[in-house]
C-alpha cells in the first residue's frame, strides 16, 4: 500500500502527464507526435487516465498513524 506522500507524488506525476496530453491534442497534434514527446501512445494513454481516475476516486490516505 502506498504512503499518503507517494499517492500525492504518483497523482501529481499522472495528471500531469495527461494535462500535457490533452494540451497536446487540442492544438491538433496527432498521435506520432505525442507519442515522440511523451513516450506514451494513445492506448497507454487511455490506460493512464482509468488509473487516475481510479486513483483520485480512493479515499485520500491519512498522515495519522
Amino acid at each position: 500500500m502506498l504512503c499518503a506522500i507517494d499517492e500525492w507524488k504518483m497523482e501529481g506525476k499522472m495528471e500531469k502527464s495527461i494535462s500535457i496530453i490533452n494540451n497536446m491534442k487540442n492544438m491538433g497534434m496527432d498521435w506520432g507526435i505525442i507519442s515522440k514527446a511523451t513516450g506514451l501512445n494513445q492506448q497507454q494513454y487511455e490506460k493512464l487516465q482509468i488509473k487516475y481516475q481510479h486513483l483520485i476516486s480512493m479515499p485520500s490516505l491519512s498522515l495519522e498513524t
